[in-house]
């Protein structure tokens, strides 16, 4: 069963090359390649299906709360990762990807963050790791030159109605491009001459006439608009997924045995938190504080500490209360400042000699 599994993935990802190369060459209207390029969508879409309905069954889906199923999550996390770290490597900085795709990994990390299912600790890990990647090219962006890059590249294109389908796909970046900036940045508008906002107005009219052959972007709106989720929110559901973690860990493994390395994994722990962010060094803090003195422990009671040195941390009130309302940290800090559930797992493995 597992070779008939790792042979179909092989199938599908020869699949996926073979349709990007008809992207490359736009040939979808072209016969043979349509019916092809569409019999493959049947066959990717079955496999993704059926990935997500194995992903659905194992969770259980009941550990959630408030999140009666994550399936859906799970699916846009598997388009994200069809497209965010080519998008990354690429070098392309274009805002209306850039705001897209951070907007989407923001809401993924937050949904994840209810979930005990194991296998979507990783998914978390990655979303992270491209929500800084796209947080650096976020600040390094120059908004202006962004918007006269892309009116430029509209000009090039030269007579709107004369244009070929990859050409109009080009036409929709650009135009979405520059809607995205000035949704966030409206003082631009000011900037721009009437002769550059009537061809602004004209191009995405003319998108309007052509939404047959194009990639399908959305159109920027208010949901466009991006806000950071506060640092005391993330704060409080990291904690909370370790402490799933540590009520979850002595099942799995012999709760009364000795751990066998307990100065190894008081040092990993120090190692895994940033102290210089103080929220995370207030976590850490509290845990070593649960820990004590103590020379010799189970694992049962070492996951007990673990549990009730993250439980202050995990109810959004309190912390708010705490902190004033505010941490001097942005949410990437605290998320990368303190272990996710992959990093506690490896460090209680180690503890116990298992890893």
């Amino acid at each position: 069963m597992l070779a008939f599994k790792q042979a179909l993935d092989h199938v599908v990802e020869l699949c996926k090359a073979y349709q990007k190369e008809i992207d490359k060459r736009e040939l979808w209207y072209e016969e043979p390649y349509q019916h092809q390029y569409l019999a493959i969508n049947k066959l990717i879409r079955f496999h993704l299906d059926e990935r997500l309905n194995l992903e659905a069954l194992a969770a259980g889906e009941q550990s959630a709360p408030g999140f009666p199923s994550l399936t859906p999550a799970r699916r846009q996390y598997y388009a994200l990762e069809e497209k965010v770290p080519p998008f990354l490597a690429s070098g392309n900085d274009s805002y209306y990807y850039l705001q897209t795709y951070r907007i989407a990994t923001t809401w993924l990390l937050k949904t994840f963050s209810y979930s005990t299912f194991k296998g979507d600790w990783e998914k978390s890990r990655n979303l992270i790791t491209w929500l800084a990647a796209i947080e650096g090219k976020h600040e390094k962006h120059n908004v202006s030159g962004s918007v006269d890059n892309s009116l430029s590249d509209i000009k090039d294109l030269g007579d709107l109605s004369d244009l070929s389908n990859g050409e109009l796909r080009a036409l929709e970046e650009e135009v979405r491009n520059i809607q995205a900036l000035l949704m966030d940045h409206p003082e631009l508008e000011g900037q721009l001459t009437a002769e550059e906002l009537q061809l602004l107005a004209m191009a995405s009219e003319h998108l309007d006439d052509k939404q047959d052959v194009l990639q399908g972007l959305p159109k920027v709106d208010n949901r466009f608009k991006y806000e950071a989720p506060p640092a005391i929110d993330v704060l409080a559901y990291r904690c909370r997924q370790l402490t799933v973690l540590s009520d979850d860990f002595p099942d799995d493994y012999d709760a009364n045995q000795l751990v066998s390395h307990l100065d190894v994994f008081k040092q990993d722990l120090r190692d895994s938190f940033n102290l210089h962010v103080y929220a995370c060094s207030d976590v850490y803090h509290s845990i070593v504080k649960e820990m004590g003195a103590f020379k010799q422990v189970t694992l049962g009671q070492l996951c007990r500490m673990l549990h009730d040195g993250l439980m202050r941390f995990t109810d959004e009130k309190s912390l708010n209360s705490y902190y004033e309302g505010q941490i001097a940290a942005s949410h990437l800090e605290v998320q990368r400042g303190m272990p996710d559930t992959i990093d506690l797992e490896i460090l209680l493995l180690t503890a116990i000699g298992e890893f």
